[in-house]
């Protein structure tokens, strides 16, 4: 195991077992590889989509802010 993919290990279990709290470590250290790319790949979808829903509500805000004035 490389350096790169040892330091993506802990960075994985990190966030789906404390930040995001979808797994226990034992749950994520007993899945296969395939499952935990899976895992991590859903989830980055999941940030970006709520990022964007983010990003074009504060646009939206933002323009209601400056039609008030």
């Amino acid at each position: 195991m490389s350096h790169g993919s040892l330091e993506n290990y802990y960075k994985s279990a990190f966030t789906l077992t404390h930040i995001h709290k979808m797994f226990s470590l034992t749950e994520y250290e007993n899945m296969i590889p395939f499952e935990k790319d899976l895992y991590v790949s859903l989830l980055t979808e999941h940030i970006e989509v709520q990022k964007e829903e983010m990003l074009q509500e504060q646009a939206k805000q933002e323009a209601l802010s400056r039609r008030r004035f």
